[in-house]
């Protein structure tokens, strides 16, 4: 009984951890919607895709109202990632879903630790509790950073593709490239350049501007996809009497001489890093083959 006794002294501290963190958890869920009927949370949808503003969390009011999160914030540069990475939610929602997955992270290493020991088996240190809370913030911000990477390569890519079809169509159709561009990205395999030109480039690029070479140089240099670039310039081209046809032709030739540069500069690099290893097993090779003669040179200038 007074061993029993004795364990629980030692445990109350990790309990009452464990139920304020439990506390925590609720109540970030529950600030960030995840208690709301599934009504309410559709109707703030359909008013975030019209364009009404939602309610404020107190989280979010909180957050705007810190200078050390709004600083931290310009300094992730969250509202640029999440818009390119193409995600509905805002930054404070980003970071209080991250300090929530945080704080689970570390609430069941303490239950666990705890329930270990109890049973009398095997102690957690509470540092690896802080560890796998720090991980899971970087594995959040490391995933977000990846999206928006992907999103890039993909847009830019399925740009540099189709621009082939977009000398065809705006010189032998007649269309606009801007509506040629949208009837492409319909037919990509992917949706990343589709959002982005249906009106996803609003979320960084406030008013539109005066002409479509702007827009696309606007997308390029907020975004970062040079190829939205590369067609602004091929436009400005295109208004003072060059052909279409042989604009969007070299446009292509452009983005593909880019990709080859880009694919023998990763093979250089490649063959860089299978060269290391290869010169790396050779060192133990030569060592033993000089062995011999190395003990051979020292016992002689011994023996003399």
């Amino acid at each position: 009984m007074s061993r029993s006794a004795s364990v629980l002294s030692d445990l109350w501290p990790y309990a009452l951890t464990t139920i304020a963190l439990v506390g925590a958890w609720v109540f970030v869920l529950a600030e960030l919607g995840y208690l709301t009927s599934p009504d309410v949370r559709a109707w703030r949808r359909l008013a975030a895709l019209r364009g009404y503003a939602g309610p404020q969390t107190r989280l979010e009011r909180a957050a705007e109202r810190s200078p050390a999160i709004r600083r931290l914030q310009d300094e992730l540069d969250l509202h640029r990632l999440l818009a390119i990475a193409g995600r509905d939610e805002t930054e404070p929602a980003f970071l209080g879903r991250t300090v929530f997955l945080a704080l689970l992270a570390f609430t069941v290493i303490l239950v666990v630790d705890v329930g270990s020991r109890v049973a009398g088996g095997f102690a957690i240190p509470p540092l690896a509790a802080v560890l796998t809370a720090v991980g899971v913030v970087l594995l959040r911000f490391a995933a977000l950073r990846a999206a928006a990477r992907r999103r890039q390569d993909v847009a830019g890519r399925t740009l540099g593709d189709m621009m082939m079809l977009v000398a065809i169509l705006t010189d032998g159709r007649g269309l606009q490239v801007e509506d040629a561009i949208r009837i492409l990205s319909r037919c990509a395999t992917t949706p990343d350049l589709r959002t982005l030109v249906d009106g996803g480039w609003r979320r960084l690029i406030p008013s539109r501007p005066h002409n479509t070479a702007d827009l696309y140089r606007a997308i390029g240099d907020e975004f970062r996809i040079p190829q939205f670039v590369f067609v602004a310039d091929a436009l400005v081209t295109t208004n003072v009497g060059i052909a279409e046809r042989d604009t969007y032709t070299r446009v292509a030739g452009a983005v593909y001489q880019q990709r080859l540069t880009e694919a023998r500069m990763r093979s250089a690099r490649a063959r860089i890093l299978v060269t290391l290893p290869v010169a790396g097993m050779l060192i133990p090779l030569l060592l033993l083959l000089g062995a011999p003669t190395f003990q051979s040179i020292s016992a002689g200038l011994g023996g003399g």
